[in-house]
């Protein structure tokens, strides 16, 4: 039995599609099938179960929280991602089985190609953890850069469901808090980096 989900190439109207298509989850918390890159207009969204909120008329729903694996790319510094010009090939995967996100993205850039690779994962062990991990394999020498944070900006159908959103550094740790518009509760957001080379930081 094949146990893949493909989706090749890119297509803009397809997104909100391929965003429930590729959902993981662990029946805590789930993940659309979006890109890392993605801003609120392309729906991306981590989706909380057993906590709700009403703005005004609308009807109450699931909280989405801020986006913790907001992520872009820089290349010599300018930035690549998938709704650009740049991108040769286009590849996104969901092993359904295992629960495993995939995406592969070729770049083509003034200096060279670049691969971009991504795996994702929801945990079953620990309910609270999203797992992320990010390759860029270019072909050629040059300053390459992987910018990522916590995304306050929330998309949700009948919000704004945060009053607001506070961001800090907590340690190692980068969080962002958010405080719903019904009940005032809270909604944290922390994120970790495991860098396994880290010659050139600054």
């Amino acid at each position: 039995m094949n146990w893949n989900i493909e989706e090749l190439g890119y297509l803009p109207e397809k997104a909100t599609g391929l965003g429930n298509k590729f959902l993981i989850g662990n029946g805590y918390m789930g993940i659309r099938g979006t890109l890392e890159e993605s801003k609120k207009d392309q729906f991306p969204a981590v989706n909380l179960s057993g906590i709700y909120d009403q703005v005004g008329n609308g009807w109450r729903e699931p909280l989405n929280a801020p986006n913790g694996l907001y992520t872009r790319f820089l290349i010599e510094g300018k930035e690549y991602c998938l709704s650009g010009k740049e991108y040769k090939a286009h590849t996104m995967e969901l092993d359904y089985r295992h629960g495993i996100f995939r995406r592969e993205t070729v770049f083509e850039t003034a200096k060279g190609k670049v691969i971009l690779k991504t795996e994702r994962f929801v945990s079953m062990v620990d309910k609270h953890l999203i797992a992320l991990k990010v390759t860029l394999i270019p072909s050629f020498d040059g300053e390459v850069e992987i910018m990522t944070g916590i995304d306050g900006e929330v998309w949700d159908i009948n919000g704004p469901h945060y009053d607001s959103v506070a961001t800090g550094v907590t340690g190692e740790l980068i969080c962002a808090v958010g405080t719903t518009h019904e009940k005032q509760d809270k909604v944290a957001v922390y994120e970790a980096l495991d860098i396994p080379y880290k010659t050139g930081l600054i």
